[in-house]
């Protein structure tokens, strides 16, 4: 018994070490791989659930991600087959005992009890960590060309083509699928031991760059390592923090917001404005940022209101969704400051809209470019349901005090102006149609207005009657009419 306990006591101890150093590296963060909060899975649940490949344990076996499963065996068989060793055996087996090694530390990561044993768990990482990795370099012409072999018997690998779909790269963004990164870089470096000399002290942190310099390649971004040897790798726990980071690094210095103006608000306020409104009554110039910037801008000098641009894609709801639950996670839990740029962006086009004639007005400033040919009705439905769930009071103060400058300027031409809001608040009865409409459409609530109707009609025909014998009736008819 006391051999056993020591046992026991021995494998604990160990992976408590692992996870400890995995912790003190920074390689692994817990909780950093969280369930969407109820607040904002409620409103579309469905944007933050894989459509056609799941990467971790949590949609293992769902059955419309099943014809992706044998797509990810074959991607690790190509994997494996660009190693050209006849030991691939003994590679996948090198493969497991570094995961199961860091079991705790992915168990962390996840920061929730997983009902798995560590095989079982450590397979399924695998598996994605294999795809992933097969598809980073199957999209990238240098490492695809490096790591091929000259002869092989195998069809071309299935993720050359998987690249291109953006409902994959959709998935692989999604908040609740994900791994954790280093296991990425140690299969890497397991599977690809050539690469970098054992002896060199900077092999880890050269296999990480690599690894993340392929992650972003194949979402169509890259960072310029040439000034340095060993390129630092970005702070990111994850595929989705990894993108994030890098959108906002080069600009993160500046916080979410940018105002020409000295001003403190420490709480959230209630904008007075909506596009047509800021343009009309206030005299306030909207343009799109320039130099494709992403960092909403404001002039107290001019009134220029710089708006970056949103590109309506297929899979834009779920991207910034999936980006804005881990803002505010973040922010949570990491009380992390300036980080919440997507959050602020979706909160500005929420409240420069308040009916179809502004999304009118932001697409004829090219700020919303609608790649789908959505209505405008739906367009303002879409961009409004994004922000449902949001804490605003955890969004950061620079927007805010944006908020409190566009609500306090006032430089606008009456003259010019007036007409502007008089036709803005007319075209608002459409609003109320189009409301209208959407109510009767769902479920049965036509059914019911419709019952709800006669009745009133039958109502008011029984008093009538009652009141009016049927003789009188059609003098009473008459006398209403005609009095």
């Amino acid at each position: 018994m006391d051999s056993d306990t020591d046992t026991d006591l021995d494998t604990w101890l160990d992976a408590t070490t692992v996870l400890l150093e995995s912790i003190h590296k920074n390689d692994c963060q817990p909780h950093s791989i969280p369930i969407v909060p109820e607040e904002l899975g409620k409103w579309s649940k469905k944007e933050y659930e894989p459509k056609v490949v799941s990467i971790g344990h949590r949609f293992k076996g769902r059955k419309e991600l099943l014809p992706m499963e044998e797509i990810k065996f074959r991607c690790m068989m190509h994997l494996l087959n660009r190693t050209a060793s006849i030991f691939q055996n003994e590679i996948l087996k090198d493969c497991m005992r570094v995961i199961l090694t860091l079991d705790a530390a992915v168990r962390t990561s996840y920061g929730e009890q997983i009902d798995l044993d560590s095989y079982s768990l450590a397979t399924i990482v695998l598996h994605g960590a294999c795809f992933l990795l097969e598809l980073f370099i199957s999209q990238s012409v240098e490492w695809n060309s490096k790591l091929q072999l000259e002869y092989h018997t195998l069809p071309p690998s299935p993720a050359a083509q998987l690249g291109n779909i953006e409902l994959i790269l959709s998935d692989l963004t999604l908040l609740e699928n994900q791994i954790p990164f280093f296991l990425l870089h140690n299969v890497f470096a397991v599977v690809f031991p050539h690469l970098v000399l054992r002896d060199n002290s900077f092999s880890g942190k050269i296999y990480l760059s690599i690894t993340q310099d392929l992650a972003l390649s194949l979402f169509g971004y890259s960072r310029d390592s040439s000034s340095i040897s060993i390129p630092d790798p970005i702070d990111a726990s994850h595929i989705l923090q990894l993108v994030h980071s890098f959108i906002l690094n080069p600009q993160s210095h500046h916080g979410s917001c940018v105002i020409d103006i000295e001003v403190n608000v420490n709480k959230q306020i209630e904008p007075k404005f909506c596009a047509t409104r800021l343009l009309a009554a206030a005299g306030v110039t909207i343009v799109k940022t320039e130099d494709n910037s992403i960092i909403p801008k404001f002039s107290s000098r001019n009134g220029v209101l710089e708006v970056p641009p949103l590109h309506i894609t297929q899979t834009m709801e779920a991207t910034w969704r999936n980006f804005i639950a881990w803002e505010l996670h973040t922010t949570r839990w990491k009380k992390s400051v300036g980080r919440d740029l997507f959050t602020v962006r979706a909160l500005l086009y929420n409240d420069l809209i308040c009916c179809a004639s502004d999304v009118q007005l932001l697409k004829n400033k090219g700020i919303i470019v609608d790649e789908l040919g959505m209505s405008n009705h739906h367009l303002m439905d879409l961009l409004r349901s994004i922000t449902n769930g949001v804490d605003r009071a955890l969004v950061d103060s620079t927007y805010w005090n944006m908020i409190h400058a566009l609500n306090t300027y006032n430089a606008t031409n009456c003259v010019i102006g007036f007409p502007i809001i008089v036709w803005h608040y007319l075209s608002r009865f459409s609003e109320w149609l189009y409301g209208l409409n959407k109510f009767l459409r769902r479920g049965y609530n036509f059914a019911a207005a419709l019952i709800t109707l006669l009745t009133a009609i039958q109502t008011c025909y029984t008093i009538l009657s009652y009141h009016y014998p049927k003789n009188n009736y059609f003098f009473f008819i008459q006398f209403m009419l005609f009095k």
